[in-house]
């Protein structure tokens, strides 16, 4: 009787042990914490059981980092690089705002842990803040995320370029869910003659934005 080929071997995945450590003198701070996924709105096909959805996870790198427990906020600074999903964020400084956490629980292990009741509220971003999502590139001196909105609220010379096309103001709400920015104060809108460029492109005269370290 021919034998049966072997399963596949499932991959050992999980979340980072260690969150600091030294290489060389430098400090690395690696960060997974848990977000909501976003709704499907397309219609699916009936399926007999209800699987759980995948939280989507977001990763922050950076050379330092400082948990606060009593104040629930962690604090990166030092060449920081934000992923989550499709969204990458790089700035100097990124303050994260938790949710209460647990009782008894730090708010390393509750993260750690992927606790529904560890979430993120917001964000503070500063410091050459660049925001790429597929298809527009912001840039700002200052970014504030707030997760139950899903939009970033740019301020400090922000700028956003999309299909090529670049619109800076006062202050601009960036929203991640939908392809939309709103401008106030003394907008300006300079209209690209090629629909061709690039949305990372950067012009000159884009006041403190950087784009190394971006992919």
């Amino acid at each position: 009787m021919p034998s049966l080929p072997d399963r596949p071997k499932r991959g050992t995945g999980g979340f980072a042990g260690h969150f600091l450590g030294r290489m060389r003198g430098t400090i690395l701070a690696l960060m997974v914490l848990l977000l909501p996924t976003e709704q499907v709105l397309a219609a699916a096909p009936p399926k007999a059981k209800k699987e759980p959805k995948s939280p989507v996870a977001m990763v922050v790198r950076a050379d330092h980092m400082l948990a606060r427990n009593i104040e629930n906020e962690i604090t990166f600074s030092g060449h920081v690089h934000l992923v989550k999903g499709t969204l990458r964020l790089t700035s100097d400084d990124l303050i994260v705002f938790m949710k209460k956490a647990g009782k008894g629980k730090t708010l390393m292990e509750q993260s750690k842990g992927g606790s529904s009741g560890q979430r993120v509220e917001t964000m503070l971003a500063t410091g050459h803040v660049v925001i790429h999502t597929p298809h527009r590139v912001a840039y700002a001196g200052k970014a504030v995320y707030i997760q139950a909105a899903h939009l970033f609220v740019l301020t400090e010379e922000p700028v956003v370029i999309q299909n090529g096309d670049r619109m800076s103001g006062e202050r601009i709400t960036f929203f991640t869910r939908l392809n939309k920015s709103v401008i106030q104060g003394h907008s300006l809108m300079l209209l690209s003659p090629s629909k061709k460029s690039s949305p990372s492109e950067k012009g000159p005269g884009m006041g403190p934005a950087r784009t190394s370290g971006v992919h």
